[in-house]
Parts: C-alpha cells; structure tokens; sequence
C-alpha cells in the first residue's frame, strides 16, 4: 500500500527506481497525524521526484517546496495537459493526468490562469530571492515579517505586500496540511493592511458622449453590450450564439477568456455566482441582431477562410463566438482596451479602461436603485458574491442617498420642527 496506517499515525511510501541488483527500491515517510496529510505528502514527494531525485522533507528548502512542489499542484489543468503533450510528442487529446498530479481526482487545488501566473510571479520576484535558501522546517514568522517589512520599505505597493503575504500563507498552509511542517510561520504575522482601492469610471455625461460617439462604430453593439450590462471584457470575448436569447431579450455568460503570458484560455466563470443570465434592454437587442445580420455577410463573403470555431493556447476550440473580424476570429479581451482607447482618442473623450465601464454601469445603477430588490438585482447582474459586497465596493458613490437618509430619518424624530 501506498499510504497506510503505522500505530496511531499514517505513512506513506513511493517508488523510487531499481538498485544496481534490479531489486525494487522504495522511500518510506512516517508520522502522519491523518491519511489524509499523508496522502497529500506523498504527492507533493511524487511530484518533486519529476524534477530529479527525492529531497529527505527535513532538507527541503522553501525555494524547492514553491517551486516543485506547491506551483506544480495549482498549475490550471489546461496548462499541465499543454506541458505535458509537448513532453510526450503527442497531442492535448491523448494526454492524462495521472493520481500524482491529482491524488483527489477532481482537481479541487488548481486554480485559473491568470491566478496562477500571478502566483509564480510574486513568488520568484519577491519571496524566492529574500528566503527560498531557508529550510521550510527551520522558517520562522519573523523572517516573513521582515520580508513584508522589506518590500514597503522598497516602496511597493500595500496591495502588493499584502498579496504576496497571502499567496505565501497559502502555500505554508497546505505544506502544513501535506505534513512537511508542523505549523505555519505566518500565522504569527499580522496581514499586511491595504485601503479601499479607488476605481475610475466616467460620469452620466461622459457616458452620454461615448454613446454618441459610437453610433456608426463597427462594433456598436459590443459596446453597447459593455455599457449596459457592465461585462468583464473576457466575458464579452466568450460571448457564443448559443447563450444568447434575442427573443427572450436576454444572454447568459457561461464562458470567459483569460490572457496571461502570452497564453489564452476558455474557462467557466470564477465563482457561481459569475455564470448569470442577463436581461437585456431593446436597444442592445436591436443592435445584435444588425450585428449578427452583418457577421452572417462576412461569413459569406469569407467562404472556406471563415474561422467557425476558435481555439485557446491548449487545444480547447469554442464554435460561433459573437464578436469577431470579418474572418471570423475572435477578438481577444486584450483588444478590447485598444480597441475602447482609439474611440477615445478620436473623439476627445477620457481615456478608461473597459473594466472601468463596469465601474460605471454598477456606480450609476446603483444611484438609480430605489430598493433592496434593485441592489440584489444589481449585485445578481454583476456576477457579485454578495449583495454587500456590491454595497461595499460602491457605497461610496451614493452621497445624495445620505443626505435623503440622513433627512428621511431627522424627520421621524423632528416631525414639524424640521427646519
């Protein structure tokens, strides 16, 4: 057996080649409060091994722990099924993950594209340099503190700090929960605080300006989509036929595009709550239906160069997306902000980026939201977690709400005597 139960505690052991007799070799770890820890151990053990050789858990450092170890195991499906066909001559199809890179076989640890680039990122520029020659086991909460204090000090960001803190605790947790340490260092460091981050969007009349300065652009309806909707761009570039109901004056967003690195990816929404279907307004529908009139005449002028179906960076292919050139290929989230700068440019207006016109649609929604159900309706339509989280985010942008409120309610108490 590869993980077993030893006394109280668990162990697991794995395969490490032959001897010079031809005789088996295996490399046995003990002590494991849980079959769980061990099993999580072992693939974190089986998956260092791809690097090279097994590294005694007392020795590992946390360089070899990030870097082997714990990216290995988030690394998005997609892209390990990419690698791994590039390893093996073969093709994305005929490549699968065996139970060394998923021992819970659903892929539970893996985590998005953008994320995990991220992740890499702040690891190997901020973290790796500062304490990857530290032993994971001799790793103390005050060297942590010291990086967090180092990297404000070199100016950078409380975002910044405060991100690189969390992937870091993230990945000393589950090397606590994989058995490699006993408890995690950061646990005894208080988390970098960061401010309310401000966000940039335009105002009533500015809108107002962008409406008219598009209306004969090529792809009006793409930003009419944006503007009264308030999509992320990647959902906008994963936008297909099939999720969208002219008749019903609605779409549903069931896919999104990610680009990171040079890399592009179709995947579900983040959350649950990012997959949601959308009314939408007559004006947006009639401009669709111009706008798939128009693609079916491009289709045809295109004949056999017209790209049906569109392909990601790891083989995925998605098949009648909405907006695309007139050959058919799709325009990627990346565009989207040239594209939105260049109508700027040429006609005088502020530059933004397309994130910030779903800043504008929800703070101009939400001043024009009169009840709870609104602001549900409005959190619902923002793919948003929570109806407060929405409140959170935008509160800020209601201050005649506060004055009514604080009005509304001096009146219940004054009556007559207001004023």
């Amino acid at each position: 057996m590869s993980v077993y139960k030893r006394g109280k505690s668990w162990s697991y052991s794995i395969d490490v080649g032959r001897d010079e007799q031809g005789r088996r070799r295996r490399v046995y770890e003990h002590g494991f409060r849980t079959k769980r820890a061990a099993q999580d151990a072992r693939a974190a053990a089986v998956t260092a091994r791809r690097g090279g050789v097994h590294v005694d858990p007392s020795k590992v450092t946390l360089q070899q722990f990030l870097l082997e170890q714990w990216l290995p195991r988030k690394m998005p499906r997609e892209k390990r099924l990419a690698m791994l066909a590039i390893e093996q001559g073969r093709s994305v199809d005929e490549v699968q993950l065996d139970g060394s890179d998923d021992p819970d076989g659903d892929h539970a640890g893996r985590i998005k594209l953008g994320t995990y680039h991220a992740y890499e990122s702040r690891l190997r520029v901020h973290v790796i340099p500062a304490l990857g020659g530290i032993r994971m086991q001799e790793l103390v909460g005050a060297q942590v503190e010291g990086l967090m204090v180092a990297m404000a000090d070199r100016g950078l960001s409380p975002k910044t700090v405060k991100n690189t803190y969390g992937i870091l605790n993230k990945a000393l947790g589950d090397a606590v929960r994989w058995g490699l340490i006993v408890r995690n260092p950061c646990d005894v460091v208080e988390a970098p605080r960061v401010g309310r981050a401000d966000f940039e969007s335009w105002t009533l009349d500015e809108v107002r300006a962008f409406l008219a300065a598009i209306e004969g652009d090529e792809y009006l309806a793409a930003w009419l989509v944006f503007i009264n909707t308030g999509m992320r761009r990647g959902e906008l570039a994963g936008l297909t036929w099939p999720n969208i109901d002219l008749d019903a004056g609605e779409l549903t967003i069931r896919w999104t595009v990610t680009e990171s690195r040079g890399d592009t990816l179709w995947s579900g929404p983040k959350t649950k709550k990012g997959a949601r279907r959308m009314a939408l307004d007559p004006v947006t529908v009639a401009e669709l239906r111009r706008w798939r009139s128009r693609q079916a005449e491009q289709r045809l002028l295109a004949g056999p160069a017209w790209q049906r179906t569109n392909g990601d960076s790891f083989g995925q292919q998605m098949p009648d997306v909405v907006f695309t050139y007139p050959d058919g290929s799709m325009i990627r989230p990346q565009t989207w902000r040239r594209m939105l700068h260049r109508v700027c440019d040429a006609n005088g207006l502020r530059r933004v980026s397309p994130h910030a016109l779903r800043h504008t649609y929800a703070t101009l929604a939400l001043q024009r939201a009169e009840s709870m159900a609104d602001m549900k309706a409005l959190s619902d339509r923002l793919g948003h977690a929570t109806i407060s989280f929405t409140l959170d985010r935008y509160a800020e942008s209601l201050p005649d709400r506060d004055r009514k409120l604080a009005a509304d309610v001096a009146a219940l108490w004054h009556g007559a005597d207001m004023p």
